[in-house]
């Protein structure tokens, strides 16, 4: 039986293990296909192919999207690609997101003041990090604003203040689902909608079945299937829709290096490895 892992992260995004150490435990787990799916970056991909060169292991070229869908943030998997232009569009990516993010703060920080917080000067957007955490972390943190915030949970402090209908709420920024698909398609042999039922934050609410359905229809591949933040439920309805609709899928362990958490490569829970995946030109 074959093992699979098409979902690893690095510390060339948010990973804990370095190429070298990855690689090894790729070894180690017997993975007969696995790709390294860091976050709007190809940089690591030549090295762990460079690393695992003679191992037996297939490397799928491998990057994790983040885009807008219904002003929510979701997670496209990008499989099968030359990374030299892959590349060239993430830098495009990334410029506009930061140019969006740069208003979004300007206005967000505008807004909460208007609303009586107290907001540090110099606040700058970082890649990986959402313009609402960047501020929401920094209203919290001062202690000017500690009887207005009144004890208020994080959730609570969203609920109240910057979902949509909220008095500080501000169209969150990046590029748009229909966008990645426009730029991606032409470079990329998949684009897989990664773990469906599982949101990036729990602030964000789950997909629907109708929600994975438009996406697939707007230009989508097909979806993850297997993923350890997923119940078994979840994993078999995910199954019978990609069946149903002769989609690609794919699976993997979303593998972070976190101490505190087990996690082990191809598989999503104990005993439940991953077998097999479907993608155009594998």
């Amino acid at each position: 039986m074959p093992k699979i892992d098409l979902h690893l992260h690095s510390t060339c995004s948010d990973g804990k293990l370095a190429i070298a150490d990855l690689a090894e435990l790729i070894k180690k787990s017997g993975l007969k296909y696995c790709s390294l799916t860091d976050h709007d970056t190809v940089s690591g991909i030549a090295d762990l192919q460079k690393c695992l060169e003679g191992s037996g292991v297939n490397v799928i070229p491998g990057l994790e999207l983040t885009a807008l869908f219904k002003q929510q943030e979701i997670h496209i998997l990008a499989y099968g690609f030359n990374t030299n232009g892959v590349d060239t569009i993430l830098q495009e990516k990334q410029k506009i997101t930061d140019q969006k993010k740069t208003k979004e703060l300007e206005l967000a920080k505008k807004i909460f003041e208007q609303n009586g917080f107290f907001v540090s000067d110099g606040l700058k957007i970082t890649k990986n990090k959402p313009v609402g955490l960047i501020i929401a972390l920094d209203i919290y943190n001062n202690p000017k604003n500690t009887e207005k915030i009144n004890g208020l949970s994080p959730e609570q402090f969203y609920n109240n203040y910057q979902a949509p209908g909220a008095p500080c709420y501000v169209e969150r920024s990046g590029v748009a689902i229909k966008w990645v698909i426009k730029n991606f398609r032409g470079e990329c042999d998949n684009l897989i909608l990664a773990h469906p039922f599982n949101p990036v934050s729990l602030l964000i609410k789950p997909l629907t079945i109708k929600d994975i359905e438009c996406l697939v229809g707007l230009g989508l591949d097909g979806i993850e299937v297997y993923h350890p933040g997923l119940s078994d439920e979840q994993i078999n309805t995910l199954k019978e829709m990609a069946s149903k609709n002769h989609w690609n899928y794919t699976g993997g362990s979303d593998f972070h290096g976190k101490k505190n958490i087990n996690e082990e490569l191809g598989v999503v829970k104990k005993d439940y490895i991953i077998d097999s995946f479907k993608l155009y030109g594998y």
